[in-house]
């Protein structure tokens, strides 16, 4: 879970260095670029009543499997995105697949964890979480030398490994 929060942190601190390249590249006014830094948290801000429905009855493992699988397809999406549209729908979706993530694996933490140590683990989890902030905008910056297609199919691909390990824990 920490890890999977880890680079959902990451993917939403990626996008500081890479601001200026999508507005020059995809024609982005002032309020497009606004509103293309909003889209995330909006995606996280209207997932959060439905995901918080939804986690009961599918569990915490079903869910962050599908929140895993989500940011995946919305790596790849946004990294071959070209159009402002584009870009704000699918950093928007990878807002919806965060909020899933966050929900479902602080939830799994909870379910799994002693009595006595729910606390540390997720004060713990919550720790691994907040190193992708300090690392994101370093990807970022190196998503605009290398391009964001390599880089943010690496991020992709671990979140799909993320998730094949997900369905193959208890």
């Amino acid at each position: 879970a920490g890890i999977a929060l880890m680079l959902d942190t990451l993917f939403f601190a990626v996008l500081s260095p890479l601001l200026a390249g999508y507005a020059q590249s995809a024609h982005l006014s002032e309020a497009q670029v606004g509103l293309l830094v909003a889209s995330y948290p909006l995606g996280m801000v209207s997932a959060a009543y439905p995901v918080g429905r939804l986690l009961p009855r599918h569990g915490p493992r079903a869910m962050v499997i599908s929140g895993m699988l989500l940011l995946a397809i919305t790596c790849v999406l946004f990294a071959t995105a070209s159009t402002g549209p584009q870009l704000i729908g699918y950093r928007f979706a990878q807002g919806v697949g965060a909020m899933i993530s966050w929900a479902s694996g602080m939830s799994w933490v909870q379910a799994i964890a002693p009595d006595d140590r729910r606390g540390e683990l997720t004060g713990r989890t919550l720790g691994v979480a907040v190193a992708g902030a300090v690392v994101g905008p370093a990807v970022g910056a190196a998503a605009t030398i290398v391009g964001t297609v390599p880089v943010f199919s690496v991020i992709a691909a671990v979140f799909v490994a993320l998730a094949v390990w997900a369905a193959r824990s208890p």
